[in-house]
């Protein structure tokens, strides 16, 4: 048998159970479980994410960034002190972004706040639907994002940001001509 979990009614997995027989209480005790395993992701995914933007928030963020130090230095020494066969790439690292959009209280000064919150929404789902699953996109504060890249080059990464500024100065966001941003990067190391 399989059972799905779901998160926000969209399937992110499955218990899969074999047994030879499944009688009717047991059924229903497996989907009680299957349930409440549910609900408590949910609660975690809620407490992760921005209630805006639904983006990772500012707390996960300082989560994600310790434990991948704690992982780059523990792989550092792990490198340094075993004989291993696997290529290390120097060149080939974690990288963080900082965002910022060009302006922003103007916005908020002129069109008010909804439209600023609309500028923030359209700007997270581009962000979303951009950035590979694998990135971990972050509201920081504001109009202030985060993107931590998984390992590759400086030259793509550049590359990859470049692109998305070109998709944002495309789009069309409500009142405004032209939304433009201000991106900075930095290579993660302990």
């Amino acid at each position: 048998r399989w059972l799905p979990i779901l998160l926000n009614d969209k399937p992110m997995g499955a218990i899969y159970i074999r047994c030879k027989t499944l009688h009717s209480e047991q059924q229903v005790l497996l989907n009680s479980y299957c349930r409440i395993y549910e609900n408590y992701l949910t609660i975690l995914n809620e407490n992760e994410r921005d209630k805006l933007t639904s983006l990772l928030n500012r707390q996960t963020f300082d989560r994600k960034i310790k434990l991948l130090m704690e992982n780059q230095i523990n792989d550092h020494f792990k490198v340094r002190t075993e004989k291993t066969n696997r290529k290390h790439h120097d060149d080939s690292t974690s990288w963080l972004a900082m965002v910022d959009i060009d302006h922003f209280k103007k916005i908020n000064d002129t069109y008010g706040h909804i439209c600023g919150d609309e500028v923030l929404l359209l700007l997270a789902q581009r962000m979303s639907a951009f950035f590979r699953a694998s990135d971990l996109v972050f509201r920081f504060g504001g109009e202030e994002f985060v993107i931590v890249f998984e390992p590759t080059t400086q030259e793509l990464i550049n590359k990859r940001l470049a692109a998305f500024m070109e998709q944002i100065r495309s789009t069309h966001f409500p009142f405004i001509k032209q939304l433009t941003l201000s991106i900075g990067i930095a290579r993660m190391s302990p």
